[in-house]
Protein backbone atom coordinates (compact mmCIF):
# COMPACT_ATOMS: atom_id res chain seq x y z
CA UNK A 1 0.00 0.00 0.00
CA UNK A 2 1.51 3.31 -1.05
CA UNK A 3 1.34 6.45 1.09
CA UNK A 4 -0.57 9.13 -0.79
CA UNK A 5 0.14 12.03 1.60
CA UNK A 6 -3.39 12.16 3.02
CA UNK A 7 -3.59 12.80 6.74
CA UNK A 8 -6.35 11.36 8.91
CA UNK A 9 -8.35 14.19 10.45
CA UNK A 10 -10.94 12.93 12.96
CA UNK A 11 -12.66 16.33 12.97
CA UNK A 12 -13.72 15.83 9.39
CA UNK A 13 -12.62 19.25 8.15
CA UNK A 14 -9.42 20.08 6.38
CA UNK A 15 -6.55 21.37 8.40
CA UNK A 16 -5.71 23.93 5.73
CA UNK A 17 -2.29 24.91 4.49
CA UNK A 18 -1.06 26.09 7.88
CA UNK A 19 -1.63 22.84 9.72
CA UNK A 20 -4.19 21.98 12.37
CA UNK A 21 -6.60 24.70 13.48
CA UNK A 22 -5.32 26.73 16.41
CA UNK A 23 -7.19 27.58 19.57
CA UNK A 24 -8.21 31.16 19.91
CA UNK A 25 -5.57 33.19 21.70
CA UNK A 26 -5.90 34.12 25.36
CA UNK A 27 -6.77 37.72 24.53
CA UNK A 28 -9.58 36.69 22.17
CA UNK A 29 -10.95 34.35 24.83
CA UNK A 30 -10.72 37.16 27.36
CA UNK A 31 -12.67 39.49 25.09
CA UNK A 32 -15.39 36.86 24.70
CA UNK A 33 -15.69 36.44 28.48
CA UNK A 34 -16.08 40.21 28.90
CA UNK A 35 -18.53 40.47 25.97
CA UNK A 36 -20.63 37.68 27.48
CA UNK A 37 -20.72 39.53 30.80
CA UNK A 38 -21.76 42.75 29.03
CA UNK A 39 -24.48 40.90 27.10
CA UNK A 40 -26.12 39.51 30.24
CA UNK A 41 -29.72 40.64 30.54
CA UNK A 42 -29.37 42.89 27.51
CA UNK A 43 -32.74 43.76 26.02
CA UNK A 44 -32.55 47.28 24.57
CA UNK A 45 -29.93 46.75 21.87
CA UNK A 46 -29.90 50.49 21.14
CA UNK A 47 -26.54 51.20 22.73
CA UNK A 48 -23.92 53.03 20.66
CA UNK A 49 -21.40 50.26 21.44
CA UNK A 50 -21.90 46.54 21.02
CA UNK A 51 -20.75 44.27 23.85
CA UNK A 52 -17.91 43.09 21.57
CA UNK A 53 -16.70 46.66 20.97
CA UNK A 54 -16.78 47.49 24.67
CA UNK A 55 -15.08 44.18 25.49
CA UNK A 56 -12.24 45.04 23.09
CA UNK A 57 -11.67 48.35 24.87
CA UNK A 58 -11.85 46.79 28.34
CA UNK A 59 -9.47 43.97 27.44
CA UNK A 60 -7.05 46.50 25.91
CA UNK A 61 -7.14 48.45 29.20
CA UNK A 62 -6.41 45.26 31.16
CA UNK A 63 -3.58 44.43 28.78
CA UNK A 64 -2.09 47.92 29.26
CA UNK A 65 -1.88 47.22 33.01
CA UNK A 66 -0.71 43.62 32.62
CA UNK A 67 1.06 43.24 29.24
CA UNK A 68 1.50 39.47 29.49
CA UNK A 69 -1.82 37.67 29.25
CA UNK A 70 -0.27 34.52 30.67
CA UNK A 71 0.39 36.03 34.09
CA UNK A 72 -1.71 35.46 37.20
CA UNK A 73 -2.27 39.21 37.49
CA UNK A 74 -3.81 39.47 34.00
CA UNK A 75 -6.09 36.49 34.60
CA UNK A 76 -7.11 37.73 38.06
CA UNK A 77 -7.96 41.19 36.70
CA UNK A 78 -9.96 39.60 33.87
CA UNK A 79 -11.96 37.49 36.35
CA UNK A 80 -12.59 40.48 38.62
CA UNK A 81 -13.78 42.67 35.75
CA UNK A 82 -16.04 39.97 34.28
CA UNK A 83 -17.56 39.21 37.70
CA UNK A 84 -18.03 42.93 38.33
CA UNK A 85 -20.10 43.24 35.15
CA UNK A 86 -22.31 40.20 35.72
CA UNK A 87 -25.53 39.92 37.64
CA UNK A 88 -28.77 41.87 37.84
CA UNK A 89 -27.24 44.22 40.39
CA UNK A 90 -24.79 45.54 37.77
CA UNK A 91 -27.27 46.23 34.95
CA UNK A 92 -26.74 49.98 35.32
CA UNK A 93 -22.98 49.55 35.04
CA UNK A 94 -23.29 47.40 31.90
CA UNK A 95 -25.63 49.95 30.33
CA UNK A 96 -23.31 52.82 31.25
CA UNK A 97 -20.33 51.02 29.71
CA UNK A 98 -22.23 50.25 26.49
CA UNK A 99 -23.30 53.90 26.24
CA UNK A 100 -19.73 55.08 26.74
CA UNK A 101 -20.50 56.93 29.97
CA UNK A 102 -18.24 54.71 32.07
CA UNK A 103 -14.91 54.23 30.29
CA UNK A 104 -13.00 50.99 29.86
CA UNK A 105 -10.18 52.46 31.94
CA UNK A 106 -12.61 53.15 34.78
CA UNK A 107 -13.93 49.58 34.63
CA UNK A 108 -10.38 48.28 34.96
CA UNK A 109 -8.97 50.71 37.52
CA UNK A 110 -11.83 51.63 39.87
CA UNK A 111 -12.98 49.41 42.73
CA UNK A 112 -16.43 47.79 42.62
CA UNK A 113 -18.02 50.23 45.09
CA UNK A 114 -16.86 53.30 43.13
CA UNK A 115 -17.98 51.76 39.84
CA UNK A 116 -21.41 51.00 41.28
CA UNK A 117 -21.76 54.59 42.50
CA UNK A 118 -20.57 55.98 39.16
CA UNK A 119 -23.07 53.76 37.31
CA UNK A 120 -25.95 54.91 39.52
CA UNK A 121 -25.04 58.55 38.90
CA UNK A 122 -24.72 57.97 35.16
CA UNK A 123 -28.23 56.52 34.76
CA UNK A 124 -29.56 60.08 34.51
CA UNK A 125 -27.28 60.61 31.49
CA UNK A 126 -28.66 57.57 29.66
CA UNK A 127 -31.35 57.86 26.99
CA UNK A 128 -34.86 57.23 28.41
CA UNK A 129 -35.17 53.78 26.81
CA UNK A 130 -31.86 52.70 28.37
CA UNK A 131 -32.91 54.08 31.77
CA UNK A 132 -36.04 51.95 31.66
CA UNK A 133 -34.09 48.84 30.67
CA UNK A 134 -31.50 49.42 33.41
CA UNK A 135 -34.25 49.98 36.00
CA UNK A 136 -36.05 46.78 35.01
CA UNK A 137 -32.85 44.74 35.22
CA UNK A 138 -31.66 46.10 38.57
Amino acid sequence: MAFNGAVFNPGGGSSGPSGPPKRAGMREQSRKVIADALSEGRTAGNEPMTPAMAADEIEDAIFEQHPDEKTKEYRAKLRNVAQGLKGPRNAELRSSVLHGIVSAEDVVTLDAKTLEQQAKESVAKLPPSAQTAAAVLS
